[in-house]
C-alpha cells in the first residue's frame, strides 16, 4: 500500500467518523482556493487556480469514492451517522 494510499484511507475514515457527506465538499472547496489564492498574489494567475481547483476535485472525488465504499461496506447511510 502506498503512502497517499494509506492517508486517504484515514482521511476517509475520519470523515466516516464526523459523517461528511459528498455535499460538503462544494463547500469546504472554498476556503483553501481562498487560501492559495490569498498567499499566491499576482502569481495565482485563472490558469494556477484552475490547475488548484482540478488537484482539489481530484482528490475530492477519490475520498467521496472511498467514504462511499466505506459507508456501503457497513450499510451506514451517511445522514444517520449518530446512534444512540
Amino acid at each position: 500500500m502506498t503512502f497517499q494510499t494509506i492517508l486517504l484511507k484515514r482521511v476517509a475514515l475520519k470523515h466516516i467518523s464526523l459523517g461528511v457527506r459528498p455535499n460538503q465538499y462544494t463547500i469546504v472547496h472554498e476556503n483553501p482556493m481562498w487560501a492559495i489564492v490569498d498567499v499566491l498574489g499576482d502569481a495565482a494567475t485563472p490558469e494556477v487556480a484552475a490547475a488548484w481547483d482540478e488537484v482539489y476535485w481530484l482528490m475530492a472525488n477519490l475520498l467521496i469514492n472511498k467514504e462511499r465504499g466505506l459507508y456501503s461496506a457497513v450499510d451506514l447511510n451517511p445522514d444517520e451517522i449518530w446512534r444512540t
